[in-house]
């Protein structure tokens, strides 16, 4: 038997359990395992099935809350990325760009406590120690000079990242950051 999850009423046997207040489920990809689903957000309204049924999958909407709002922010940093990157995944994974806008845009990015420039700072900073993402590094290069980190500024991040990430990491990011300068410069952006 499945315990009932703290602070929840019991279900009984079997069913669905939904939270009080929670009266749509369209708005929360469900996962099932071992009888007890987990939401792709705490934020999202979450659902229990004590037979073990596998539930279908509820596709979350482009119009929903979160990704209106992420859209929001994201075209605040960069203008039209948010439809390039809808373009790109459009047909081979649209949910992927979906959850990109909403859970990173329409949540992280517009959490009080950081303004943008800072986030961008440590997105870049990340990006290049992590040496793997260079698409999102030239993205987020991109972005942060869009809301007033400067060029310098930039080149001081990934040096410094050479002390935490290793030489390599900075040298792909420094590479990274010079291919952004140059497209800038080639479209008349400082």
């Amino acid at each position: 038997m499945i315990p009932d999850l703290p602070g929840l009423p019991p279900v009984g046997d079997g069913g669905i359990f939904l939270p009080i207040g929670c009266d749509i489920i369209d708005q929360c990809e469900i996962r099932i395992s071992s009888g007890i689903s987990s939401c792709i957000s705490a934020s999202d309204p979450c659902i229990r099935h004590r037979n073990g049924d596998v539930l279908p999958a509820q596709r979350l909407r482009m119009d929903s809350e979160r990704f209106i709002r992420g859209k929001k922010k994201l075209n605040e940093m960069s203008g039209n990325a948010v439809e390039t990157m809808i373009g790109n995944l459009d047909g081979i994974a649209p949910d992927l760009a979906r959850y990109t806008i909403e859970f990173p845009y329409g949540e992280i990015l517009v959490r009080p406590g950081l303004d943008t420039r800072s986030r961008q700072i440590a997105t870049v900073a990340a990006l290049t120690a992590l040496g793997n993402a260079p698409v999102q590094l030239k993205a987020h290069i991109d972005m942060a000079l869009n809301v007033g980190v400067t060029r310098k500024e930039v080149t001081e991040i990934i040096i410094q990242m050479a002390v935490y990430a290793g030489f390599p990491a900075a040298l792909n990011g420094m590479a990274v950051a010079k291919e952004v300068f140059s497209e800038r410069d080639r479209d008349g952006r400082n």
